[in-house]
């Protein structure tokens, strides 16, 4: 797998069977394109839901619709807040382990890869060991 390829629609991929609990009325970002988006950042170095969001604004219209955008805008911190409050903290990492497992099939794409940062992006606070 070409990771720079397949960074952006994998995690997409395996994002879109999570629940969104926000209601519909005002949702401009996907669910799985925010975590999509939330994943790469803190993969690069983001650990605070500021500086995700940050990150989000820095990257090209094309990074961005590799990772499921359908407008030039990104989520602000408050609907990262929102999001990672109301998310399916179990689901999230069971998805990112099945990610990481096939993208580092052995080594770092361990299911202990996730464990924690789905608690710590629901706390507001993402901070993982990666």
């Amino acid at each position: 797998m070409d990771d720079g390829e397949e960074l952006g629609p994998g995690l997409v991929a395996v994002f879109a069977a999570l629940p969104d609990t926000r209601g519909r009325q005002g949702r401009r970002h996907s669910l799985p394109a925010i975590l999509a988006l939330a994943t790469a950042a803190m993969l690069s170095g983001a650990r605070s839901l500021y500086a995700i969001g940050q990150w989000g604004r820095l990257q090209s219209p094309d990074v961005l619709r590799g990772l499921g955008f359908t407008r030039s805008a990104t989520p602000s911190v408050s609907t990262l807040h929102v999001v990672f409050r109301g998310l399916d903290v179990v689901a999230f990492e069971r998805a990112l382990s099945q990610w990481a497992q096939r993208v580092h099939p052995t080594g770092r794409g361990s299911p202990s890869m996730a464990r924690g940062c789905g608690a710590s992006m629901a706390r507001s606070y993402p901070v993982c060991g990666w």
